[in-house]
């Protein structure tokens, strides 16, 4: 099962992306793996459970982080698998979850890049305290969800609140973009700016007095392209698909990436390779 999950091409199902985020594999994508694919049919018809979405129940199989099914005509008739990730959590707040297009690559839960100069990994900042490999971040940079990326309002009180809190934690600089809702939640940071984000705007709150100078700029990127000619090791708790990281290391620097999504730490760690070519 591993080797067909692993081998096969998976394409992420466009028109369901904001209602049933998921990706399929058709079984003439291969047409000399004909056998392999109805094995994998099989595993999940005998080795699966049952489960009701919608008005139909479809029998689901789990196995390393994705569910899959079918959609139940016979084995010999079945042409297309699906799957979708397991983690009811990663719809929460990563920072990639608007995207209007989705990695389609394997997922990760931990990825430290060969030349020792990028480490990223999963980490929910709502469960604790950033990890030791945060200690090492000359500076902190991160775009959080806003509230529209959650399902409730507690738990995007409980997002600011741990956002707050790293903030407070130590005299590091810091920058967060965010929107004018969440800026009550912060604490009074050095600096404040309306800015360009992702063809929007969007409020970028400066902390300590080395981000100031960083700030003559109009726009995200143009912030983090001056952060990464100032400091050596970016942390970047809400990474999503690791814009910061990839500016970083096209700099010549380092970086520390987190995020809930493990999809986003598999993209990382698929994609670095190209980023430190074009340094």
């Amino acid at each position: 099962m591993r080797h067909f999950t692993h081998s096969r091409k998976w394409t992420f199902a466009k028109t369901f992306a904001k209602t049933a985020p998921h990706w399929y594999t058709v079984r003439n994508y291969e047409p000399g793996l004909q056998k392999e694919f109805e094995t994998a049919v099989k595993l999940g018809r005998v080795y699966g459970y049952d489960k009701k979405w919608g008005k139909t129940v479809y029998k689901y199989f789990d196995f390393e982080g994705f569910t899959y099914w079918t959609m139940g005509s016979p084995v010999s008739e079945t042409t297309i698998i699906n799957r979708i990730l397991i983690d009811p959590d990663a719809g929460w707040y990563h920072t990639a979850l608007k995207k209007t297009w989705h990695y389609a690559g394997l997922p990760s839960q931990h990825f430290i890049s060969e030349d020792d100069r990028a480490e990223a990994f999963c980490h929910d900042i709502t469960k604790g305290p950033l990890p030791e490999q945060y200690a090492a971040c000359d500076f902190i940079y991160s775009e959080p969800s806003w509230r529209a990326a959650f399902p409730d309002s507690g738990s995007y009180k409980i997002f600011l609140a741990a956002i707050r809190g790293i903030i407070r934690a130590d005299n590091r600089p810091k920058i967060i973009m965010t929107g004018r809702h969440a800026l009550a939640s912060f604490p009074t940071p050095t600096i404040t700016k309306e800015i360009k984000l992702n063809g929007g705007s969007a409020i970028v709150t400066g902390y300590g007095d080395e981000v100031v100078r960083l700030f003559d700029v109009e726009d995200a990127r143009s912030i983090i392209e001056n952060a990464a000619s100032v400091f050596d090791r970016v942390g970047d708790f809400c990474c999503g698909y690791g814009r910061t990281a990839r500016i970083f290391t096209r700099a010549g620097k380092k970086s520390v990436s987190s995020d809930i999504d493990q999809t986003s730490i598999g993209y990382i760690e698929d994609h670095y390779p190209a980023w430190r070519k074009k340094t």
